[in-house]
């Protein structure tokens, strides 16, 4: 998105960011569960005071998707 545009919204709204990166990447095709899930992780890991424990569980399979769109990401820019 980025380097098309220049900019970028500043969220951690995954969905809002894949809704967006769709239009210059079609191949990134992403459930809403899974930009739910990653959303979680973006906002209630990121500040300090709103204490939330992941489950090992949620966080393995947080990194399963992240790794999945890292994939994707990859394979689109021909770095696979």
């Amino acid at each position: 998105m980025i380097c098309n545009t220049g900019d970028a919204p500043r969220t951690h709204d995954i969905e809002i960011l894949h809704e967006l990166c769709k239009e210059y990447m079609k191949e990134l095709n992403l459930s809403p569960s899974i930009t739910r899930a990653l959303t979680r992780f973006a906002t209630k890991a990121r500040y300090p005071d709103d204490v939330y424990d992941f489950t090992d569980v949620e966080m393995e399979l947080a990194l399963k998707y992240a790794e999945q769109i890292l994939g994707q990401i990859k394979q689109f820019l021909g770095i696979a």
